[in-house]
């Protein structure tokens, strides 16, 4: 994965170096390059973001390392909005903001000591209902969002994404796995937030308390800004969203636009190849670039979120079987066959990440 970066090298001149970061799973630069792209630093990463190995070959390092945050020189800290963290301790500096939420878990902890397959890049993704058939032969996921969009003509394009999205094909669709059959579908709600227009601050710095007291805002929920964040990008890209990130940018209020740079937060991947040509197959997906896109969600994201719905229950009914409780895994009440489970910066790559490192 490779993605655009803009003022993330600090040259010893003050002039700006515009170069790419090639990162891991945790979207944290594995090789950071200059403007020429030849590979100007080298990072290797500790579990929890501890950094092993540092190589440069230029006058300037760069200033954000683990996850993309920016990390204080004088004190190593890593800024992430809310809070600063300690890779090298591993833990937070202050208490979680939604801590009470959480009472199992430490306020301090990172990713309830997980980072192998989570992150924490800002906050949660989305949610997923799982419903098994009683006979074991498959049953029903529907992965779901509210995106909470400012910005740019906000109001207007919150309309135009609905409309647009109620239009895709392929949702719901059929999924078959391990001889199993599922039928799933994707679920997203694009919403107006005057909250955050009045707030007028860029997606990039909002804090975590801010988010949370969005109203309507609930886990599992996602924030769209329409328009280029300072610093956030250059002109002439569509989007700047990681996959699995909570918040996302559109440099553009086209409903194709919002749609593609939302799905990133629920775990979709891009379908194209070099600047614009899509992958073959996948010309009319929402994900790929092109003059036949925005037309269908392709199969392939079905089949993937279907993969990572399976693996996050089955972990989960394993936690849950030795007394582990957590709020973002519980059964329901009515349904013993119905799970629901929020899902935290995790996407199908990082699960396949996990399982490799078995």
């Amino acid at each position: 994965m490779t993605t655009q970066y803009k003022n993330i090298l600090h040259s010893t001149n003050r002039n700006p170096q515009h170069g790419k970061a090639i990162n891991s799973h945790q979207f944290s630069g594995f090789f950071i390059t200059d403007a020429g792209s030849s590979a100007a630093q080298h990072f290797q990463y500790l579990p929890f973001g501890e950094i092993f190995i540092n190589q440069t070959s230029a006058s300037w390092a760069a200033t954000h390392t683990f996850l993309g945050k920016e990390k204080c020189p004088e004190t190593g800290l890593d800024y992430f909005g809310a809070r600063y963290y300690s890779s090298g301790l591993s833990v937070w500096l202050s208490v979680d903001a939604l801590a009470g939420k959480y009472p199992d878990i430490s306020p301090f902890i990172y990713c309830a000591s997980n980072p192998i397959i989570l992150i924490d890049p800002d906050g949660n993704d989305g949610r997923i209902t799982f419903i098994e058939n009683e006979n074991g032969s498959g049953g029903t996921i529907k992965i779901e969002s509210t995106i909470h969009v400012y910005g740019r003509n906000a109001k207007i394009a919150v309309k135009n994404a609905n409309k647009k999205f109620k239009e895709l094909k392929n949702n719901p669709t059929i999924v078959e796995m391990d001889g199993k059959r599922y039928n799933v579908e994707i679920d997203v709600n694009y919403v107006y937030s005057s909250e955050l227009d009045k707030l007028g601050k860029d997606i990039n710095k909002l804090t975590d308390k801010e988010i949370n007291s969005i109203e309507g805002f609930k886990d599992g929920d996602n924030i769209l800004q329409i328009g280029v964040p300072k610093g956030g990008g250059e002109t002439g890209i569509v989007g700047l969203s990681g996959v699995g990130d909570k918040v996302a940018s559109s440099y553009s209020e086209a409903p194709v636009d919002l749609i593609h740079e939302s799905l990133h937060s629920l775990g979709l991947f891009d379908t194209y190849k070099g600047s614009s040509t899509p992958k073959k197959g996948f010309e009319k997906d929402i994900m790929t670039l092109g003059v036949e896109r925005g037309q269908e969600i392709n199969q392939h994201h079905f089949s993937e979120l279907t993969f990572m719905a399976c693996y996050l229950l089955s972990e989960g009914k394993k936690e849950f079987s030795k007394g582990f409780r957590s709020p973002n895994f519980t059964k329901s009440a009515t349904n013993p066959n119905q799970y629901n489970i929020i899902y935290n910066g995790v996407n199908p790559q990082y699960i396949r990440n996990k399982i490799k490192k078995r």
